[in-house]
């Protein structure tokens, strides 16, 4: 097919790029003008423009487009190119429309008269490796979905609606599938065929479901225990329309946590809330108010991500004292033991303390701030990027062109281990905390750890089957000059190794807490913060799945070849007491979702704890939903943070009244 001469359009259509979950739960977001369009008409000013493969050529990227990225059919990026009327960008830009064209996907062009905004957007807001979304008045889509609301598939295609959200959780032994069916026959007669898979992706079940004379149709399927994959698809005639297949995807809870027995977890970081609580009797006022509004437990961070100690008996790290910071937007005047006073009022009021700790960061990098000075005294600590942005070059992350907030230590480097360890040491030795929790107990992105530690373990890993490095970092991965990733031999391999080092890591901290849980006669639990977006959290090195989790292509995930037996046994599930997931977004559907996602991934293996984020959620209401959303579709809820609460909305939130 050639570009549309006819000018394509879909209002609320935007791309939603990567992010970095230091930062945010979501990425940056832009309109896309023109579907498909004729890039050669004069008609057309600055706009930046999504062409799909089967438009792709050389011809219809010259002249006035001024930048492109490429992403393939998982939504993943392959490259990203910049001054595109430049000679030495040829050849590499043939390669990308090449791989476009045979694999599916689509490319995005800065088109205009001149270099605009939309040419700053893609070559600073995409990276090879990248997962983006496309998204439509606020809900992700398909290329598909694009192409269909935008008109580019026959208008007499028959096309079957699933109503309600197409992903969620269940305590119901029935689901109720319901739509309508248009653009139908009226001499012809119709029916949906519902067909039922297993976690394993074996039939299970089946329903046939009629349709009325208006298109519409109604009925329900038995629903398996945990999670159930469903197809729905128009049969005319007795012919099944396998192009109309739609997907839902159903977690049925059997075991079902009775209100009395769910958690209301508060976070609070370190700092933020600090100098409001600098004195056991502000903090004996707030627990008091949080128990009121609902609150059973606290989350708190006693160690920092500059790694600054939010308790005074650091009695085998040394780890100086929060007050110690070199930051002067986080002084604060404070005389007690933040922890140890956070304990007396927790306990005195029956709520939990639950002390979280920022295990693999030591550092600020825009504050020049770091307890332990990784910038001077432990730069061996810190990890080794390849990243896009340097151009093939292995960097610290303490001089990477990378834009990076924090520093992140090598979770693989055993000094490192053993200063996370000697923390949680002294703190179960000196204080009567509820539990450990695990918060970015991770690597920083993608691109880490490319040091001479991560290389030998990674030597001894593969050695165990018998395959041998021979290029360093290529059997992992190369970055080209131009930005783009050349995927090594070793690509799966280094990706699984990774979430390997973070699961023996908590290992050793889950033997550490039992050694103390015996010794004081008392239960310690631990648990675990990560992200909701489980499809994409190899990118950070941790496999929080349950070791049986089978991956389905109804889930739809970028790297499907990746979840092997071997993958699977990298996880860390089985260490933990509960898992709080990080749901942080801005509707309730979203929520749902990946609470759901959640809940698939464990397969109910320990209580699930759906999370939000105040600031995605910006009036009562939204709130009150948010929080619904979460605790009611998990076995409790966690709230971030503190520092934003307003408690008469979040009491009314709770509580679930208007």
């Amino acid at each position: 097919m050639n570009p549309n001469n006819n000018i394509t359009s879909l209002p609320g259509l935007m791309i939603e790029t990567a992010f970095n979950p230091d930062f945010a739960s979501k990425g940056r977001q832009k309109s896309i003008d023109f579907i498909n369009s004729d890039l050669t008409s004069d008609s057309q000013s600055e706009a930046l423009v999504l062409l799909t493969s089967d438009c792709l050529s050389n011809e219809t990227l010259t002249g006035n487009v001024y930048a492109a990225v490429f992403i393939d059919a998982k939504m993943t990026v392959t490259h990203v190119f910049s001054n595109i009327s430049s000679s030495e960008v040829v050849p590499p830009l043939k390669e990308a429309i090449d791989m476009a064209v045979s694999k599916g996907g689509f490319a995005l062009l800065a088109h205009g008269g001149t270099p605009s905004e939309h040419e700053k957007f893609l070559t600073e807001n995409f990276k090879a490796g990248d997962h983006v979304k496309l998204i439509y008045n606020g809900t992700e889509i398909t290329l598909e979905q694009t192409l269909a609301m935008a008109g580019h598939h026959a208008a007499s295609q028959i096309k079957l609606n699933i109503d309600g959200n197409t992903m969620y959780t269940t305590t119901e032994t029935t689901a109720t599938i319901s739509g309508t069916v248009s653009n139908t026959d009226s001499n012809s007669t119709y029916r949906i065929s519902v067909q039922l898979f297993d976690a394993s992706g074996n039939k299970a079940g089946s329903a046939m479901i009629g349709v009325d004379e208006k298109g519409k149709f109604k009925g329900s399927i038995n629903l398996l225990s945990g999670v159930n994959y469903i197809d729905a698809t128009v049969v005319e005639n007795g012919n099944h329309l396998g192009d109309t297949t739609e997907s839902l995807i159903l977690f049925r809870k059997d075991r079902v946590t009775e209100t009395k027995d769910k958690q209301v977890i508060m976070w609070m970081d370190q700092y933020s809330s600090a100098k409001a609580l600098n004195t056991a009797e502000k903090i004996d006022a707030m627990i008091v108010t949080a128990k009121n509004a609902g609150v059973t437990a606290f989350a708190f961070d006693v160690k920092g991500t500059e790694g600054y100690a939010s308790y005074k008996k650091a009695t085998l790290s040394n780890t100086p004292y929060m007050t110690n910071t070199l930051n002067p937007n986080k002084h604060v005047d404070m005389e007690i033991d933040f922890l140890q006073e956070m304990i007396n009022a927790c306990h005195s009021h029956g709520l939990k303390l639950y002390a979280s700790l920022n295990f693999f960061t030591e550092g600020n990098l825009q504050a020049d701030d770091s307890a332990f000075d990784i910038f001077n005294k432990h730069r061996d600590w810190a990890e080794i990027f390849q990243a896009p942005e340097d151009k093939g070059e292995l960097r610290s992350v303490l001089d990477t062109n990378r834009s990076c907030l924090l520093a992140y230590v090598n979770p693989a480097n055993e000094e490192v281990q053993q200063l996370q360890l000697q923390r949680v040491e002294e703190i179960l030795m000196n204080y009567d905390v509820d539990g450990i929790v695990l918060d970015r107990c991770r690597y920083d992105n993608f691109y880490a750890d490319f040091s001479d530690i991560s290389r030998t373990k990674f030597e001894h890993y593969l050695a165990g089957f018998s395959k041998r490095l021979d290029n360093w970092p290529g059997d992992v991965y190369t970055i080209q000059a131009d930005g783009s990733m050349v995927q090594g031999k070793y690509f799966y391999e280094w990706l699984t190794f990774r979430c390997h080092v973070i699961r023996d890591f908590v290992k050793n901290l889950k033997i550490l807490i039992k050694k103390y849980e015996n010794a004081k006669n008392r239960n310690i639990s631990l648990s675990a913060y990560v992200g909701s977006w489980y499809e994409i959290y190899y990118q950070v090195g941790v496999n929080w799945a349950d070791k049986n989790f089978k991956y389905n292509s109804r889930l739809e995930f970028p790297l499907p070849d990746l979840y092997t037996d071997e993958y699977s046994r990298s996880s860390y599930l089985e260490y933990l007491d509960f898992l709080m997931i990080g749901c942080y977004f801005d509707t309730e559907e979203k929520i749902s979702r990946y609470t759901t996602l959640g809940h698939i991934a464990t397969d109910g293996k320990v209580p699930l704890l759906g999370s939000i984020s105040i600031p995605d959620l910006k009036t009562p209401e939204s709130q009150r939903h948010g929080f619904q959303a979460a605790y009611n579709n998990s076995d409790g809820a966690m709230i971030f943070d503190l520092c934003y609460v307003n408690w008469d909305w979040m009491k009314y939130a709770i509580k679930g009244r208007e």
